[in-house]
Formats: structure tokens, C-alpha cells, sequence
């Protein structure tokens, strides 16, 4: 049975994570997120665990999209960095300008204007490449000690000159992205 067949909660969370050899001490702390991070996940549709050949699979969607600019010449907007509630700092250095988790069943054309406005708040722009996808399994490191498989959507979008801002933050409840341009 996969873990989202039903709504989890977070002790149920725990005896899976445990029954699979997945050490919880190392969640919540120096870049890891916390269990209820991952039962979040799991609750928003973004994720599933998988039981798989007696292991357990975070399997997930995510898109990659690169942000370009004009104005000022050609730029890119990177994630520099998350400062979480609890003080924790980490450092990004991710494959593209902005990663989204796509919800269960959602397209990733939709998941780009869904991304663009929640992480950044721009709705003007236009797709500039052909969207490529591609699997990777690896082992998660916002979860250590969980596989994650990874199917990765990348797409190149030029936002219009109107919504070009110095830097963009994205405020949540547990913490604040910082995105810069280079």
C-alpha cells in the first residue's frame, strides 16, 4: 500500500520512516527539514511514498524553470538562500532559478504560472525554451537517509521588463527564500 492512499499523520509517518531503516535524528536539523515538512508533502499531494522491492521511494515531480531578464542586459535569477523561522540558514545552489513541486496530476505548463506567482509574484511572461524531462534517483537532502525519485521538468521563461524587481522574496510560515539576479 503507498503512504498517500490516505491522509497520514504524523506518528504513522514515523512507524513507516522507522520500519524502512530511515534514522529521524538528523531531520529538522543543519539543512534538513523537519518530519512534519515531509508529512506536509506527502498531505499537499506534492509527494508519495512509495514501497518499493521492500524500499521506501520518495517520488516526486518537480520543475525547474530558468527566470530571464533584459533588462540590464541578459540575466538570470538564482535562489540564493532559505532563512527559516527557527534561525536555521541554507545556502542554494540549485540547477535552476526557481524549483516547484508539481501537485499530483498537475501539468507543468500550469505548474509555471502557478510557480511564478506564488515564489515571485510575476504573471507576465513567456515560455523561451521547449520543456525536457528526465528522471534521477538519489537520496533526498532535505530527508536524509530517504531515496527520492526525482522526475524533473525544465523550462526557460523571459519575464516581461514590468515585472523585473532588484530581488524577490518568497515568505512562507517556516521560512523566506531570497532570490537575486547574476
Amino acid at each position: 500500500m503507498d503512504f498517500d492512499e490516505k491522509e497520514p499523520h504524523v506518528e504513522e509517518l514515523k512507524a513507516l520512516l522507522l520500519k524502512h531503516g530511515i534514522n529521524l535524528s538528523d531531520f529538522g536539523k543543519g539543512k534538513a527539514k523537519t518530519l512534519e515538512h515531509l508529512l506536509t508533502e506527502v498531505q499537499d499531494g506534492e509527494a508519495q511514498l512509495i514501497e518499493r522491492d521492500g524500499e521506501l521511494i520518495r517520488h516526486l515531480e518537480v520543475l525547474n524553470i530558468d527566470v530571464i531578464s533584459e533588462v540590464g542586459g541578459i540575466r538570470w535569477l538564482v535562489e540564493d538562500r532559505q532563512e527559516f523561522a527557527d534561525g536555521r540558514r541554507r545556502k542554494r545552489d540549485l540547477p535552476a532559478s526557481v524549483s516547484e513541486k508539481l501537485h499530483a496530476g498537475e501539468e507543468p505548463l500550469n505548474a509555471v504560472t502557478r510557480a511564478l506567482k506564488e515564489e515571485l509574484g510575476i504573471s507576465k511572461f513567456k515560455i523561451s525554451s521547449p520543456f525536457s524531462r528526465k528522471v534521477e534517483s538519489l537520496e533526498s537532502p532535505s530527508f536524509p537517509g530517504l531515496m527520492s525519485e526525482y522526475v524533473l521538468h525544465k523550462v526557460d521563461v523571459l519575464i516581461d521588463p514590468t515585472e523585473h524587481k532588484p530581488t524577490y522574496e518568497e515568505r512562507q510560515a517556516d521560512k523566506t527564500t531570497f532570490f537575486v539576479w547574476r
